[in-house]
């Protein structure tokens, strides 16, 4: 693609705009967000007498950039436009060739708003500008460049501690890295990292009118960065705990889900702040279509606002805990954490026209090149913060229990040790909890300060129930525990999909000795029944993937790859392992050679007896 725009190039400047005009039609459709494609047709169109059609390019370019990415056109199309309107001279000499920079990374925003903070990891995608060859991995505290065509990590560049949000503007990438209060800036045209101060814990990032704003987490400010100087300009109060950002053209809105608000700074009067109730707990906020969208995470409904006044113009139900939002593609995207599913709303009758199970707790949305992308960071947060040798000493210890990572347990076919969510995941065992890793992706989900209820039997689980809800609060979310004293009540309520329930522990039990006894019934869309009474999926989890796999592995019979289908499940993690239970078995002195199977019990017959 960069040797055809170079090709484009050259063409422009020998005098050749008709022959390419055609050309650039079919790759701007087939590429809408390279902003230096829209450039080159704009000027092809310009020098073949055709200014109205070469302005109109730069409108659908303009809304194109705004829909898919939220992101302004950078300063190429926005000279190039100014240019077409003064109809300056120079753009009319062939043998004057213009300078149309190169393309820079814009396009970060597609995939880096969905791959924040895995393991303090930041990637973006960039489309072909790069030369071959590919990285193994992304390191901690480093970003990634990802081509978005075959996936290949291409680069990276090293910024500060615990990345966890991106932007994109003035053709630049921005990093907000929380623990060090700064943002990094990546232009490859000057210093290829810039590291700018700017205090507090920067957990959301936003980019228009031609500044950078960043909401501090723990300070209630939102900073305003000036591009040019990359310096703090000014800063302004605004709600607790800020979880979302979006500039549009007359106001940057603040979203804070502890205070029940949405703040609208008003730029074009000198930055003041105009606070909308959304009692529903704001979670995300997003622009696109007209309207500014909110996510009320606790009411399950997105708030449709209008951007001059921030008056609610309709609210829509979707599903549970509304996460994360997206303005693009056709519609907005909303991310239901609770259900595992991502609704579509249509911005012409705000009605939702579909959802979408996409399995795990979806946290964070990017909509833009044509796709729709999902996050699920949550529930890989809350396995690596469980102590999970806590949980063995609160049952009793390790002669009644194993600390475990795994849904098949040991001694069945598929069985292979593995942790991947621990300190050392290269092990196969768990060896401690990583509370730094998990505090990461929570602050990533945008998810820390909600409302979360722990639930269990109260007898014999209450100590573990509670351990639950103080870990939580750790993280950030307001948890509380919710004991039962009745057994059968408490399975019937986290079974039941109508309740929705957040956290409730479980067990499973073989009823034959297979490793589909511990998946079918917990783990496959086929046992899940939605708002329904009979449902035994506790976990509502349901991927297509998982299901491919275990037909896979069933209709092999007792070669079955039942390792796969465990990975797939623990790469989604719809639920949090802790323990294997042991059993003791008392005996005479009289009894010798006696065996066990872990899932079997007693071997009877090796047994003898004086």
């Amino acid at each position: 693609m960069r040797a055809r725009e170079l090709a484009i190039d050259a063409a422009l400047a020998a005098g050749e705009h008709s022959r390419v005009a055609g050309e650039l039609d079919a790759l701007v459709a087939e590429h809408p967000l390279r902003e230096h494609l829209h450039a080159q047709r704009m000027l092809a169109l310009y020098r073949s007498g055709r200014q109205a059609e070469a302005l109109e390019v730069y409108r659908h370019a303009h809304r194109t950039l705004v829909e898919q990415v939220g992101i302004e056109p950078g300063p190429e199309l926005r000279q190039m436009h100014e240019a077409i309107l003064r109809q300056d001279p120079e753009l009319d000499a062939p043998a004057t060739r213009l300078a149309l920079p190169s393309p820079r990374a814009r396009r970060a925003l597609v995939l880096g708003a969905i791959a924040v903070a895995l393991a303090g990891v930041v990637a973006f995608a960039l489309t072909r500008l790069l030369a071959p060859g590919s990285l193994a991995r992304i390191d901690a505290d480093w970003v990634g460049l990802i081509d978005s065509g075959d996936g290949r990590i291409t680069t990276q560049y090293e910024v500060g501690h615990a990345p966890v949000a991106i932007a994109a503007g003035a053709g630049s990438v921005w990093v907000a890295n929380t623990r060090d209060g700064t943002v990094s800036r990546l232009d490859g045209q000057r210093e290829p990292v810039t590291t700018i101060d700017v205090g507090g814990e920067p957990t959301a990032m936003a980019f228009g009118a031609r500044s950078l704003w960043v909401a501090d987490g723990e300070g209630r400010r939102l900073v305003q960065v000036n591009p040019r100087t990359n310096r703090v300009v000014d800063e302004r109060p605004v709600g607790n705990a800020p979880r979302g950002v979006v500039a549009t053209d007359d106001a940057v809105w603040v979203a804070s889900a502890v205070d029940g608000r949405v703040d609208r700074v008003d730029l074009a009067r000198a930055g003041d702040v105009h606070p909308i109730p959304v009692p529903a707990g704001p979670a995300a906020v997003a622009a696109g279509f007209g309207s500014v969208w909110v996510a009320g995470e606790e009411a399950g409904a997105v708030v449709r606002l209008e951007p001059r006044s921030g008056t609610p113009v309709r609210t829509v139900a979707v599903g549970n805990g509304p996460a994360a939002l997206a303005a693009g593609e056709g519609g907005v995207w909303v991310a239901n954490r609770e259900d595992g599913t991502v609704s579509r709303i249509d911005p012409t009758t705000t009605k939702v026209t579909e959802t979408i199970p996409v399995g795990g707790a979806p946290s964070a949305l990017a909509a833009g090149d044509g796709a729709v992308w999902v996050a699920v960071e949550v529930r890989r947060a809350l396995n690596l913060a469980i102590d999970r040798s806590r949980v063995v000493e609160m049952v009793g210890g390790a002669v009644f229990a194993a600390s475990s990572c795994q849904i098949i347990p040991p001694g069945l076919a598929g069985y292979v040790p593995t942790c991947p969510y621990t300190r050392s995941p290269r092990s196969g065992v768990w060896t401690g909890a990583d509370l730094a890793r998990a505090r990461r992706l929570v602050t990533a989900s945008g998810t820390r300060g909600m409302r979360v209820d722990v639930r269990g039997i109260d007898i014999p689980l209450a100590p573990v129930v509670r351990y639950a809800a103080r870990m939580l609060r750790e993280l950030g979310y307001r948890a509380r525990a919710r004991l039962m004293p009745d057994i059968n009540g408490h399975f019937e309520f986290v079974n039941d999909s109508r309740n929705h329930a957040q956290i409730g522990f479980y067990g499973w039990i073989a009823d034959y000795l297979t490793p589909s006894s511990f998946i079918e019934w917990p783990f496959t869309c086929r046992r899940l029944v939605p708002r329904s009474s009979t449902n035994l999926n506790a976990s509502q989890f349901c991927d297509a993937k998982v299901d491919r796999a275990f037909d896979r592995a069933y209709a092999a019979g007792p070669g079955g790859d039942w390792t796969a289908v465990e990975r797939e499940i623990l790469r989604s993690a719809p639920a949090v392992p802790l323990i294997s239970r042991r059993a003791i078995l008392l005996v005479s002195d009289r009894v010798g050679n006696v065996e066990q199977h872990g899932q079997l019990g007693p071997l009877l017959d090796q047994f003898w007896v004086h």
